[in-house]
């Protein structure tokens, strides 16, 4: 999970967090990963979903401020 501010965050959190140690999978096809799962909007908190597949073992997900802001008006009821 991690706070991504921008897309160069980003780019470099999608690159380790994904494919972390992974020296089998080409440099093109994890631009175009990280490219084709990015985010609509920043910030926004990034984390992996877990997946039954075995081409792709998670998912990105993000969170978005309205959430975050939808959630803590829940907390402060």
């Amino acid at each position: 999970m991690g706070l991504l501010l921008n897309e160069a965050e980003y780019d470099l959190w999608g690159r380790s967090t994904c494919f972390a140690n992974d020296d089998l999978t080409d440099e093109a096809d994890i631009a175009d990963y990280v490219f084709n799962n990015r985010p609509k909007s920043y910030p926004c908190v990034g984390y992996l979903e877990a997946v039954q597949n075995p081409l792709h073992p998670c998912n990105i997900r993000f969170i978005y401020p309205q959430q975050i802001t939808e959630w803590a008006q829940q907390f402060s009821m």
